[in-house]
């Protein structure tokens, strides 16, 4: 899998996770301590997310890290980039 579809998964994942919990954009963007239109982007998936943000999100829907990502698949190892500048 490839990171940007892994980055889709996660934000697909948010998006689910804040309408399960009946939230709005500017609540969980209240949450986390960034605007509404930061939090769309995360929702977008444009956003890497970082190991700090995840934990974030868990802290707002009081979850583990673990739940959060039970069924996420592991995103690909990236490779190097060894092309001579």
């Amino acid at each position: 899998m490839s990171i940007c579809t892994w980055k889709n998964e996660v934000a697909m994942m948010l998006l689910k996770l804040r309408t399960k919990n009946n939230q709005s954009q500017d609540f969980v963007a209240s949450c986390l301590n960034i605007s509404r239109n930061a939090y769309i982007d995360w929702e977008k998936g444009n956003v890497d997310f970082s190991l700090t943000k995840l934990q974030q999100i868990c802290e707002c829907y009081d979850i583990s890290i673990e739940e959060l990502l039970k069924n996420l698949p592991p995103p690909a190892e990236i490779e190097p980039n060894l092309t001579d500048n």
